[in-house]
């Protein structure tokens, strides 16, 4: 069974004032340029890019959860690039081209990563126990050489107390690869499945262990990380899903690290939810002078999600901002990018449409500005992913929207 990720505890009430000290949103006119660089289209085209974009010497790359050839041509996810210049599109690899999907089967939500030309990433099914984890296959740590479109498995999830689903991307530090996964991990908590893992790969010798697996909330870890890792210092830091104080039954998400080293995590926050704070952060975090910064996709002010900083040093938590009502950008699920004083990112829903917008939070003034809004005509809708930066425009994907429905490639120069 494939998992989505969908907001918890969308309101339709009218906005009105923040009283919590965050910053409120004021609807003004758009003042963006976004274009539809190439919109997807039907079999064997990839379809549905969750994930979001690399660039690699001015060449677009990213993944596809559904399309492609394989899957008896129903498909099953693909690898492609994009020529930002002329918005040509090319499939570079179809998965489920090998029997009972050993190759790997739905890469999900986390961006590839380039190391001296070889683009890695993740399934979240598939791979060399295609009858394991609920039979739909555990997931896969794959290579790929976009010179010549050959794939290959470094790692297939499911030994028993591995990981297994695999949701984001990786992280490289020195020599090896750091990675999470949704569910597995020696623990027998969250429902027998477990509660996810931090995990690590040898690109040496291809070794997998892991690091750390979460225990969920009715330990006060967290449980299920979605997102990618962050490297600051030779400490990782991400997020979970669930976890923390079981104060909504499964709790609210957690900020942790991990000492890949000792392979000791802490918690560093928990999660409150409700009109306080916010709830169930899917996206990952990014580090600028100190201080941690991210979204959540639910619960703050107006239940929409927020913008929040972190300090690692003390655990200290800051709503910078909550997402409101009416055309504000609202659930954001991917992670941000700094440029300048300005963060921005994308949220799945929200906008002039509510078909998801992109968004920016000036980190001087505490204004929030809605950049664009998806929706409007064959424009993509519902984006996934957060947003790279190349010289001053922003690229990025929805999930679907487009002239055929599957999702687009755009660029928006603020």
């Amino acid at each position: 069974m494939k998992e989505r990720c969908s907001s918890k505890y969308l309101l339709s009430t009218a906005l009105v004032a923040c009283a919590l000290g965050c910053a409120v949103y004021s609807p003004a006119a758009e003042a963006a340029t976004e274009k539809v660089l190439y919109s997807f289209g039907n079999a064997p085209d990839g379809q549905n890019p969750e994930g979001g974009l690399i660039d690699v010497g001015g060449t677009l790359y990213g993944a596809t959860e559904n399309g492609g050839t394989g899957c008896s041509g129903s498909g099953c996810g693909t690898v492609f690039s994009v020529n930002p210049q002329t918005g040509a599109e090319a499939v570079l690899y179809s998965f489920c081209g090998q029997a009972n999907c050993t190759d790997g089967k739905y890469p999900r939500f986390g961006s590839l990563i380039n190391i001296k030309g070889m683009l890695y990433g993740t399934t979240q099914q598939g791979g060399s126990n295609p009858a394991g984890c609920s039979g739909y296959g555990c997931g896969t740590v794959f290579a790929l050489n976009p010179a010549t479109d050959q794939e290959t498995v470094l790692h297939s999830f499911g030994n028993g107390t591995d990981g297994w689903w695999p949701l984001a991307g990786l992280l490289k530090v020195k020599d090896t690869l750091y990675g999470t996964t949704w569910r597995g991990g020696p623990q027998s908590n969250c429902s027998g499945s477990g509660c996810g893992t931090v995990f690590s790969l040898d690109r040496k010798t291809d070794a997998e262990a892991v690091v750390y697996s979460f225990e969920g909330y009715s330990a006060g870890d967290g449980a299920n990380p979605r997102d990618s890792l962050i490297n600051v210092d030779g400490t990782l830091y991400g997020t979970t899903f669930f976890g923390g104080p079981a104060k909504n039954g499964e709790g609210y998400g957690t900020v942790f690290s991990v000492n890949p080293k000792t392979r000791a995590e802490t918690v560093l926050y928990s999660f409150d939810g409700g009109d306080t704070d916010g709830g169930s952060p899917v996206a990952g975090l990014i580090q600028d002078k100190g201080m941690l910064y991210g979204v959540t996709q639910s619960d703050g002010a107006y239940y929409n999600g927020t913008v929040f900083s972190i300090n690692p040093q003390t655990g200290a938590e800051t709503v910078l901002y909550s997402f409101g009502n009416g055309t504000d950008a609202q659930t954001p699920i991917g992670g941000l990018v700094r440029v300048g004083h300005e963060l921005y990112g994308t949220s799945y829903s929200g906008g002039i449409y509510n078909d998801g917008a992109v968004f920016s939070y000036d980190t001087t003034t505490g204004a929030e500005k809605v950049l664009w809004s998806f929706g409007s005509g064959t424009d993509g809708e519902n984006p996934y992913a957060g947003l790279i930066n190349v010289g001053g425009t922003l690229y990025g994907t929805t999930a679907s929207g487009g002239s055929y429905g599957n999702g687009t490639v755009f660029s928006i120069v603020p």
